[in-house]
């Protein structure tokens, strides 16, 4: 065992060396509901594809739509479907399968990731949610109403929604809106950890849905916040932190997740960081 906080940085590209060198020995993932004719055009990037063994397949019907979507289940520390990844919507089209996602999935809790610069730089973005207090959003049988919106940090956002579906579905749900991830790795790591622990209290008392979590793509972001999550949730409950089985994991199911020695380097620094917050597990190890 290592100390975390003393484990020497020359080290990490090593081991995110090694990560992609076992990359290579995954299995071939199969792409065959995401190339279906009638369901490229459902993609942002054709690089960044859902695996048949891991999509997520939409259970809540709307006339005229099947049952794909750009998302994959992912397991958190806490539950084997803990989290679903997926992409930011695209307007005309894929918006009506996200609010069918959060339905059939019976989300209440959303995670978006990325910057304020997304609107103007970003083809086809979509804002999925409505912002203002009393502001109502419509698309195909769902209805968004914004309840309510708080400033939790200089770029954190917390949206209180009601999800309303003619007679038959009313669910609150709440979306975490981190903005300042525009790179690699976020710009504010004190406010993502403050997202991190919301959902982490979350996560622990729900265990019957999973967290969305969102960004472009529905992987580099997402997968790596998600990778985050889990790292520090092993520093909290298991006093020991394992970044390279936790990024290969995370990497079995969205392979475009924690690509870069930046990334792998931002699990580590931003665990150290946690524990010297929170002051406790000072000797926590890595394997």
């Amino acid at each position: 065992m290592l100390d975390l906080l003393t484990y020497p940085n020359q080290r990490l590209p090593l081991c995110h060396q090694m990560l992609k060198h076992m990359g290579q020995y995954s299995a071939k993932p199969k792409h065959t509901m995401a190339t279906m004719p009638e369901n490229r055009d459902k993609n942002r990037n054709m690089n960044t594809l859902p695996d048949d063994d891991h999509v997520v397949y939409l259970s809540a019907h709307v006339r005229g739509r099947n049952q794909y979507i750009n998302a994959v289940y992912l397991s958190s520390f806490h539950h084997r479907r803990g989290f679903v990844l997926t992409q930011l919507p695209i307007p005309d089209n894929t918006l009506i399968d996200f609010w069918r996602l959060v339905e059939g999935c019976h989300v209440t809790k959303i995670v978006s990731l990325g910057s304020d610069k997304e609107e103007k730089t970003i083809k086809n973005y979509c804002r999925y949610w409505p912002r203002g207090m009393g502001e109502v959003m419509t698309t195909g049988p769902y209805t968004i109403t914004s309840d309510s919106g708080s400033k939790l940090g200089d770029c954190l956002s917390s949206y209180r929604l009601t999800l309303t579906k003619a007679d038959e579905l009313r669910r609150e749900v709440e979306v975490f809106h981190y903005r300042n991830w525009a790179g690699e790795v976020p710009g504010d790591t004190s406010s993502l950890l403050q997202l991190v622990d919301t959902v982490k209290g979350d996560s622990v008392k729900d265990v019957t849905s999973p967290i969305i979590v969102q960004c472009i793509d529905g992987a580099a972001k997402s997968g790596l916040f998600c990778a985050l999550f889990d790292v520090i949730s092993r520093v909290t409950y298991d006093d020991e932190i394992d970044a390279y089985l936790t990024a290969r994991e995370v990497q079995r199911i969205r392979p475009q997740a924690v690509a870069t020695n930046t990334q792998y380097r931002y699990l580590y620094h931003v665990a150290q960081a946690y524990i010297r917050h929170v002051g406790v597990y000072a000797n926590s190890g890595v394997k």
